[in-house]
């Protein structure tokens, strides 16, 4: 049987996925050796702007373009950003559409631009979250296993 155009791309997007999951654990794994303060060495650094790009990588790939292609397989209408997140919560991939939320406000605050103020606070709430969004990774899998055969 031939697959769909949207099967095709959800199926592209899914390995992105995977990619990124594996590289933000790897760059999770690195920042858990340290204590994220004021007085970063510059290797600690590098880990944790790893660690929040790739955060922010994965956000992208799951939300952007995963969550949108399951969407289209399943003939939802595109709708906004909000609409796609709420409609991965009903299918069970989030837990709640406000963790969703509050990790693409995160994703969008280290897009476009934090002070330097900001740095501590922001690292340690990408190391706090990080596990989370690496769940809705597994959950997200679990659910095109079961839905997408």
């Amino acid at each position: 049987m031939t697959k769909k155009p949207s099967q095709l791309l959800l199926e592209k997007y899914s390995q992105q996925a995977d990619k990124a999951a594996h590289w933000l654990r790897r760059s999770l794994q690195k920042s858990t050796s340290f204590q994220i303060s004021d007085k970063l060495t510059e290797s600690e650094f590098d880990v944790l702007e790893n660690l929040t790009s790739r955060f922010a990588r994965l956000c992208d790939i799951l939300f952007q373009k995963v969550f949108r292609a399951i969407d289209s397989t399943e003939l939802e209408s595109p709708g906004t950003i909000i609409d796609v997140l709420n409609r991965a919560a009903k299918r069970g991939i989030v837990a709640n559409d406000h963790l969703a939320r509050e990790l693409r406000e995160l994703r969008n605050t280290i897009a476009h631009e934090y002070t330097e103020e900001q740095l501590v606070e922001l690292f340690k709430k990408i190391r706090k979250v990080s596990p989370d969004l690496l769940e809705i990774h597994e959950n997200t899998k679990k659910y095109l296993a079961a839905h997408q055969a």
